[in-house]
């Protein structure tokens, strides 16, 4: 995009100076137009910044379909995509970002480290579970409400989408749901789970990776509070039949990756029940690649499983049962640990999307009182790389237990399936 200004000035007569600043300046037009031409100041090898659509839904659900649109030539032969568990913002949070002087808001800190982490994938999206400036008057649990400051943090680390259907989502009421999207529409950031109005509830968000097409679909099995029944078209309920629908539509877009958020499951538990292992086989039966499940605040394993489609086809999917928490104020059991799942996919000699290689990167949020008064400074850390070589603010004990919680993560989420990475 090229900025042109402009400024009066008085008639004067052109002197030989004018001439050569005059010629120096058309000089320099012509490189910028060069430049532009040729993609201007960026690099010639970044990749470019998903982009994001929504498509209505169809009113009759479409039949499993098992051929995608085709591809354009220049898709991507390979993407990554990465996720991330719990965005919470509790109260001791609140208290602690808070900057008397400026009277704002400011979480920026709590990625610093991750940050490099978390821009590695092509696309990398997390969970936030908070209502954002619904009043000015912030709060933490049971009704959160944050400031926009933090939504800002997250998509500054590297997160480059949310999903908001969760237990908290309706915290503040209807309000709530409107300030959230607000908020998130004027910072930037895409999201998928909520909305203002019916047909907006009936979109399917898309996100296009390097050229290739991937659907994103968030849903939430309970709520803490209830809206008029005129509006519960507000949050994208847990209903598999509805799941299913939307799944088959999207591969009827074209999605050639179609990845779940599913907001399930016990709180504190550390193992699936067995409803929800039933609702991830239907799932992918009916064709989503990719499971991503919070609200258990725990980890609870990732599996990788050759599926069988209703449309005959097979296809490698992945369920990450529980990421756990990612950044917040919990203190209980294994409440402190969660992990990033990096989820890989390339094209096969038909040209289709598959996963390629499923990893994890094992975080802890580090949480720490330095002068006494109360006020935490909160970072998440990634575990090996903190291990192997930890910073100054990691004192020998926080690396005791980093060891302690590389160890406790890799045993219960697994080897097999998906690789720790970090160490």
């Amino acid at each position: 995009m090229a900025y042109h200004s402009s400024r009066r000035r008085r008639r004067r007569k052109a002197s030989p100076r004018f001439f050569l600043f005059l010629f120096g300046l058309l000089v320099l037009l012509g490189v910028a137009v060069f430049l532009l031409v040729r993609g201007g100041a960026s690099p010639s090898n970044a990749d470019p910044t998903p982009t994001v659509q929504q498509t209505p839904l169809a009113t009759e659900s479409p039949a499993a379909v098992s051929t995608p649109a085709p591809t354009p030539d220049s898709a991507a032969q390979s993407i990554t995509i990465s996720a991330v568990g719990d965005l919470m913002c509790h109260d001791r949070q609140l208290r602690s970002a808070y900057d008397k002087e400026s009277k704002t808001y400011s979480f920026d800190e709590n990625f610093t480290v991750i940050k490099p982490y978390l821009e590695q994938a092509d696309f990398t999206f997390g969970n936030l579970e908070t209502v954002l400036e619904a009043s000015s008057n912030y709060t933490g649990y049971p009704g959160f409400n944050s400031p926009k400051s933090f939504a800002q943090a997250i998509m500054n680390s590297g997160i480059d989408f949310v999903t908001t259907a969760n237990n908290h989502t309706l915290d503040q009421g209807w309000n709530g749901v409107q300030t959230t999207i607000d908020s998130l529409q004027e910072i930037g950031l895409p999201f998928t789970g909520i909305a203002k109005t019916k047909a907006d509830s009936q979109q399917i968000t898309y996100v296009d990776v390097k050229g290739v097409k991937v659907a994103i679909l968030a849903y939430s099995e309970a709520s803490n509070r209830k809206v008029d029944t005129d509006k519960q078209f507000c949050m994208n309920r847990l209903e598999e039949d509805r799941v299913v629908k939307d799944i088959r539509q999207a591969r009827s877009d074209g999605a050639e990756i179609v990845i779940l958020s599913l907001h399930w499951g016990g709180e504190y538990h550390r193992s699936p029940n067995s409803k929800n292992r039933a609702q991830a086989e239907t799932f992918f039966k009916a064709g989503a690649d990719v499971i991503v499940g919070h609200h258990p605040h725990v980890l609870q394993p990732i599996t990788v499983k050759e599926v069988t489609r209703d449309d005959g086809t097979t296809a490698k999917c992945v369920v990450a049962y529980s990421l756990g928490n990612f950044i917040h104020n919990q203190v209980d059991p294994y409440t402190d640990a969660g992990a990033m799942l990096t989820v890989s996919f390339s094209r096969d000699s038909n040209g289709k999307m598959g996963v390629s290689n499923v990893t994890y990167l094992p975080t802890w949020r580090q949480r720490r009182d330095l002068d006494g008064d109360g006020l935490m400074e909160y970072r998440v850390l990634p575990v090996g790389p903190m291990i192997s070589n930890p910073d100054e603010y990691v004192t020998s004990s926080e690396v005791r237990k980093l060891k302690t919680v590389w160890e406790e993560t890799t045993e219960w989420v697994g080897t097999e399936d998906a690789t720790p990475i970090g160490q």
